[in-house]
């Protein structure tokens, strides 16, 4: 893949990733000007999340300071990818080094989860189940892309050619995709969390954190070949990232809402001020 082409594709995800932020906005509209309604439909979800869970946190679904952190979260998490990404992009706009490139793949897939809150004006609106079914299809896909992206910046950095960058992007599109089409997802479960019930659940939760793990151990084992420290840094921001991206994209309370963001954005932070001293510093 050539330089052209890599800045021309981050130049189209930030564009995507515009629309998605107006979008989010005019959510945010709808929601505030049908107050009403919105808190019949919030009331449902919250009662038939309750009806499914265990006793001993059912109290925490009745509260609406889950949603509305949701909401906050989703839109100041994705403002600050398309910030970060903007101006790194501009900073790296003339260095081939693929693991940057994948590093702000990753950021720009996390744009997508503001959409979360618009599950709330497809049930407002009553329409069909599908395009709901969809939008968790969507969120699943932003949510395997994005790992796959990060896991494809270690990779490079403990040996994968770097003319092998068309072909890993290719790859890591096909299987997010694949994933979000052949997951099995329950249209008539949407979860606090803004994302409905899938089957096999637990399996998916298991590979990405196994993808997370080995991309912080590609990480480290990268510090341990070149004797550089710089890796063992994107090691553990890396780490700290993923954490935050897997928690927080089904956290179900408030205080799981923000510490995950939290430490997503101080693992992002840490990951693209690194990334400047080791390819930009003079």
């Amino acid at each position: 893949m050539t330089l052209a082409a890599r800045n021309n594709i981050l130049r189209l995800g930030l564009l995507v990733a515009i629309l998605l932020v107006g979008l989010y906005a005019a959510t945010v509209y709808y929601l505030l000007v049908h107050i009403e309604s919105f808190a019949d439909v919030l009331g449902a979800v919250f009662s038939n999340a309750a009806a499914i869970s265990t006793p001993s946190i059912f109290g925490s679904y009745t509260d609406t300071g889950i949603f509305l952190s949701l909401t906050v979260v989703v839109g100041f998490t994705g403002v600050f990818a398309v910030i970060m990404v903007k101006s790194l992009s501009r900073y790296f706009r003339k260095t081939t080094a693929p693991e940057v490139f994948f590093f702000l793949l990753c950021l720009l897939l996390l744009v997508p989860d503001m959409m979360k809150p618009l599950q709330l004006v497809l049930l407002d609106l009553s329409l069909s189940p599908a395009y709901s079914a969809l939008l968790t299809r969507t969120l699943y896909f932003s949510l395997s892309f994005g790992v796959f992206s990060l896991f494809a910046a270690s990779l490079f950095v403990v040996g994968i050619e770097h003319q092998r960058g068309g072909i890993v992007l290719a790859v890591i599109l096909a299987l997010s995709v694949g994933i979000a089409y052949v997951i099995p997802v329950d249209s008539l479960e949407l979860s606090i969390s803004m994302s409905h019930r899938v089957g096999s659940q637990n399996l998916y939760r298991m590979v990405v954190s196994v993808i997370a793990g080995l991309t912080v151990l590609n990480f480290a084992n990268a510090s341990l070949g070149s004797g550089s420290r710089d890796y063992i840094v994107l090691a553990g921001s890396a780490g700290a990232f993923l954490a935050g991206r897997l928690w927080g994209f089904w956290s179900t309370q408030v205080w799981e809402i923000i510490g995950a963001t939290a430490l997503l954005v101080l693992g992002a932070v840490i990951f693209g001020i690194r990334c400047y001293n080791m390819y930009l510093w003079k």
